[in-house]
């Protein structure tokens, strides 16, 4: 088994360390995607259903009942 001949220092552990968050970071990043909705004139996140206008894929899937209060009834 092969053993450190030296200590890492402070820094350059830190330095790893915060490299390893930058690349986390991106990552998550990369996953949220917003996609423009044409019903809602809005950005939603992609694979859901638009909190504006309640339409996912084309079709009308939850109806709103009031934009002030933001309930939200299912339609099936």
């Amino acid at each position: 088994m092969t053993v450190p001949q030296k200590k890492t220092s402070k820094s350059r552990s830190k330095r790893r360390h915060a490299q390893w968050q930058l690349k986390k970071m991106t990552y998550w990043k990369n996953k949220l995607q917003l996609n423009w909705s044409e019903e809602g004139k809005t950005m939603k996140l992609s694979h859901t259903v638009c909190p504006v206008s309640g339409y996912y894929k084309g079709k009308q899937v939850m109806t709103i009942k009031s934009k002030k209060n933001k309930n939200v009834v299912d339609a099936d």
